[in-house]
């Protein structure tokens, strides 16, 4: 190809899942366990102490660091379980998809490229090191700046205190500098010329989490007194359509909005929470909550970037509550739009 990608399509899904080796199988197996009962322990124990239940705080998801107490009761099924993994059995799989599963992993492995995948097809690009580190390199440079020395502290300062002030301090974690890559976007006209890249940024503040749950709240509220739909999977889409009456006197207006994630700015989020004060109680503490997620850095070799028109400012594509934002912004866009298009 001219812009020197080589593409791959392995011929089904990357979902699909090798079969691990006995010890890797027993590690994951044992840690699934013990993650399993710890859980039914604490549902037992709320269930036979209802007071206790009671007293409990919003979390917002956020699991406790406690162990949970033992349940008497739960001893023999216990004792079943761990009974179970101590006398797994193994046996030989000779199934000709698992060989070829195991013979590609072996050659990415072995491949001196790097295996770079598409943005919204199956696709997989064999890109040069060097040539992958350019085109990030590009991309993060276009829309970021090398972050000040004091950003990360600050940041992780008022994420404290706002963990301290909902009593979830021993419950969240300091944001992890998770290493931003790419996509590619070979759906894009001209990609064999000028390959287009999706800049993905996994390092996410935790209390993305609980700004989530208040967006969730926000939203909900919107969609119900306003009627709007909001669709998650493509049964409602198509459940929509299907209850359409008289469909050839309805049209679709489709439109395609460039790095929408990217162009969401403050003034924009500030003006759809206005939107959304009219349908919900939004107190000054959510508020607050809702825009330090937006303090995001982004970290390539361990250094920190921050958004160039608006250091203190960014909607990151795959943060916690990035769809959550995205839905509220175009909630109160698309109101304004049918306002002036009444007119």
């Amino acid at each position: 190809m001219d812009n020197g990608l080589e593409k791959i399509n392995l011929g089904y899904s990357t979902k699909n899942i090798p079969l691990p080796g006995k010890k890797d199988y027993l590690t994951c197996l044992t840690n699934k366990a013990e993650k399993f009962l710890k859980n039914i322990r604490w549902r037992t124990f709320f269930f036979l102490n209802p007071d206790a239940s009671s007293r409990r705080k919003e979390t917002y998801g956020f699991p406790t660091t406690k162990p949970p107490p033992q349940v008497p009761e739960l001893k023999e099924f216990e004792d079943g379980m761990l009974n179970i993994i101590q006398n797994v059995e193994f046996r030989n799989v000779n199934k000709p998809f698992q060989k070829q599963l195991s013979k590609d992993i072996k050659n990415i492995k072995e491949d001196e490229h790097l295996f770079v995948p598409a943005d919204k097809t199956t696709n997989f690009y064999k890109v040069k090191p060097e040539q992958y580190n350019k085109l990030l390199g590009n991309n993060i440079t276009k829309d970021y700046r090398k972050a000040p020395a004091s950003a990360e502290k600050r940041y992780t300062k008022v994420d404290k205190n706002i963990a301290t002030k909902l009593e979830l301090e021993n419950r969240i974690d300091t944001t992890a500098k998770n290493e931003a890559f790419i996509t590619l976007k070979d759906h894009k006209p001209n990609f064999n010329n000028n390959p287009k890249c999706r800049l993905i940024n996994p390092s996410k503040p935790e209390i993305g989490k609980i700004s989530k749950r208040i967006l969730e709240r926000i939203n909900a509220k919107i969609i119900s007194a306003t009627n709007l739909n909001q669709w998650k999977n493509t049964d409602e889409v198509i459940s929509w359509y299907a209850n359409i009456k008289d469909k050839q006197s309805h049209s679709f207006i489709g439109f395609d909005v460039c790095e929408f994630y990217p162009s969401i700015t403050e003034d924009l989020l500030s003006n759809a929470l206005k939107f959304a004060a009219t349908y919900d109680h939004i107190t000054d503490d959510e508020t607050q909550i809702i825009f330090q997620t937006k303090k995001s850095l982004l970290y390539n070799n361990q250094t920190p970037w921050c958004k160039k028109s608006n250091s203190k400012f960014d909607v990151t594509m795959g943060s916690f509550d990035g769809a959550e934002t995205l839905f509220a912004v175009t909630i109160a866009t698309y109101r304004h739009q049918c306002r002036i298009i009444s007119r």
